[in-house]
């Protein structure tokens, strides 16, 4: 009879032992699990603070390109202004000449600035994009820091579904055509790379960024893509870079 029960011990004594090995592995398994759900969540929002931070570089350039091109807008009908005062005795086709192009120019002058409070509030709607970003990334930092790690773990975290959204394809391509007239380029790149008509496409030459376009109409190796602003129009020419 005490043989029986000491059996019964130990058979007991065995199971207990079974089931707290297996606790801890299933434990240390969902801290794994965790962690890595904590890191890629981390991934992409370091990547989409990245792609912020890219489009505010951009809007604050614009910006500034704006601003340049309004004081070159004022200066000029300023110095036409000083000339139609000073031309008592010019002939009145070269005073309605020089009206006309002032007329012009003030209308450029009142579309740039109609442009800058939006570029304004773009940069501002980004910077807080990108605070929102930094934001999160600190709290998964510390989250990762206090998860218990697989070999010491205590307890469980449980932690949302973390569902993860594949990148899209990254483009890297040359401007082979620039069309001033009409305000769009033609780039090598199209359908069968990735690219999409809407899609916004950043225009760079030896790494610096000159602006934005918008992609139009797309064939299977080509694409047409609108020039936003004028000071691109300027400054793009056929090589440079257009990544997205």
């Amino acid at each position: 009879m005490k043989f029986n029960l000491w059996y019964a011990l130990a058979a007991i004594i065995i199971a207990i032992l079974l089931a707290s090995t297996w606790y801890l592995y299933g434990l240390n398994n969902t801290a794994s699990i965790n962690n890595s759900r904590l890191a890629e969540q981390k991934r992409l929002l370091e990547k989409e603070l990245d792609n912020l931070s890219k489009q505010k570089q951009v809007l604050e350039t614009e910006f500034a390109d704006s601003k340049k091109e309004k004081e070159s807008l004022i200066s000029k009908i300023n110095e036409y202004d000083g000339k139609i005062q000073d031309m008592t005795t010019a002939s009145e086709a070269k005073v309605q000449q020089l009206t006309s192009e002032i007329n012009r120019l003030r209308a450029e002058l009142s579309k740039n600035e109609k442009e800058l409070p939006k570029k304004d509030e773009e940069i501002a709607y980004l910077k807080k994009m990108i605070l929102n970003s930094r934001t999160k990334i600190a709290g998964l930092n510390k989250k990762l820091n206090e998860n218990p790690q697989p070999n010491g773990a205590r307890g469980s975290v449980n932690l949302p579904q973390i569902t993860v959204t594949p990148a899209a394809q990254k483009i890297n391509a040359k401007v082979v055509e620039v069309n001033t007239e009409y305000g769009f380029i033609v780039i090598d790149a199209g359908e069968k790379g990735g690219v999409k008509a809407g899609d916004t496409l950043f225009v760079s030459r030896d790494k610096e960024l000159l602006g934005k376009v918008v992609v139009e109409k797309t064939r299977d190796t080509i694409c047409v893509a609108k020039i936003l602003y004028k000071s691109l129009t300027d400054a793009v020419r056929k090589g440079d870079e257009v990544s997205n």
